[in-house]
């Protein structure tokens, strides 16, 4: 699968995109997460740091999330809270992946995975906007090739699913401004950035700003 090629739809929340890692986060994700995630996925490090990093700011804390990431044995979907992920495989029916339920997260290898998409609710709009790499405000991420149909989310699906005691995300947003770097080459129209991205009041720790980084 092609790795490298994103997408995603406009929305609440947030996502991540890399060459070897996507990562789609809630909308209470904090800046501060957001940050570090950033400086981490732009700097090469792997799906373990990702984890730890998120885990650092303790399990009650956990906003709910997607991963995408390439292993030593084939490409891991890992989906939380109200993220869910939907991969097509050549040649099988779509395999839907939830957490409902779960204490922690659910993960799972999808070696012959074609595409996944990451998706945290339901979007307004699909207008899929392709994007090189950064961080960007999204309800849902692809990766792999475009779809010829857009793929809808359910709204909830045990296939694959973790069972265990719910953790409940405590609301919050969390905005910022970051440029949107399209692949001119797909037939997209671009979505109006001042319409999707949010300028915070108070700006980050120079520390814990997420960088914008063209792959």
């Amino acid at each position: 699968m092609n790795a490298e090629r994103h997408r995603y739809l406009p929305g609440p929340g947030w996502a991540i995109a890399a060459p070897s890692i996507t990562i789609l986060c809630g909308n209470e994700a904090s800046e501060e997460l957001l940050g570090k995630l950033w400086e981490i996925v732009s700097g090469g490090d792997d799906a373990h740091a990702v984890i730890e990093t998120i885990l650092a700011f303790g399990l009650r804390a956990l906003p709910s999330f997607g991963l995408v990431y390439q292993a030593s044995d084939g490409l891991h979907v890992l989906v939380r809270g109200r993220v869910g992920a939907q991969v097509q495989v050549p040649g099988k029916d779509m395999l839907s992946l939830s957490a409902d339920g779960a204490l922690t997260w659910m993960e799972t290898a999808v070696p012959a995975a074609d595409s996944v998409v990451l998706r945290s609710g339901e979007p307004t709009t699909q207008q899929w906007v392709p994007v090189v790499g950064g961080i960007v405000p999204a309800i849902a991420v692809a990766v792999g090739p475009p779809r010829a149909e857009p793929v809808s989310m359910p709204p909830s699906d045990t296939s694959g699913t973790a069972r265990g005691v719910a953790e409940r995300d405590t609301p919050g947003t969390a905005t910022g401004t970051f440029t949107v770097v399209s692949d001119d080459s797909a037939p997209l129209d671009p979505v109006d950035d001042s319409e999707t991205l949010a300028a915070r009041p108070e700006p980050l720790q120079e520390d814990d700003s997420p960088s914008n980084v063209v792959a």
